[in-house]
């Protein structure tokens, strides 16, 4: 089961959400650089944070409006640190804001929509230490 929870609210994702940038994190940062010897230096070192995490609807994956409405309200939350139950990880995640947080596309545009339509939806986020 694939969970966002803020406090004591807890809202369920679909479990077929795909990750596609799971293995696109590098945990490493590293610089290089020569010495006036024309040495090279290698400097490396893991990252406590930062990682992006972009989780999406799939073919047939859809997340109804109630769920939606439920992650923007805490997407709107000033600096909330979250925790992302994902594939059996945990994560303590903020909304990525600056990339976007939350996207939504209805399945079908209806003039009055209920908290049952279907969205087709993707979520940024990025992990805090």
């Amino acid at each position: 089961m694939n969970t966002l929870t803020y406090g004591v609210t807890v809202v369920t994702l679909p479990d077929d959400m795909l990750w596609p940038d799971e293995f696109t994190w590098r945990a490493i940062e590293q610089k290089t650089s020569y010495g006036v010897t024309g040495a090279l230096f290698v400097e490396s070192a893991l990252k406590l944070a930062g990682r992006t995490i972009e989780v999406h609807a799939g073919e047939g994956v859809w997340m109804t409006r109630a769920t939606l409405i439920a992650l923007y309200a805490l997407a709107q939350i000033p600096g909330a640190t979250m925790v992302l139950l994902l594939r059996g990880q945990t994560f303590n995640v903020k909304f990525d804001h600056a990339a976007n947080a939350i996207v939504a596309t209805p399945l079908v545009d209806y003039s009055d929509p209920d908290a049952a339509d279907q969205y087709l939806v993707t979520l940024k986020f990025i992990t805090m230490p």
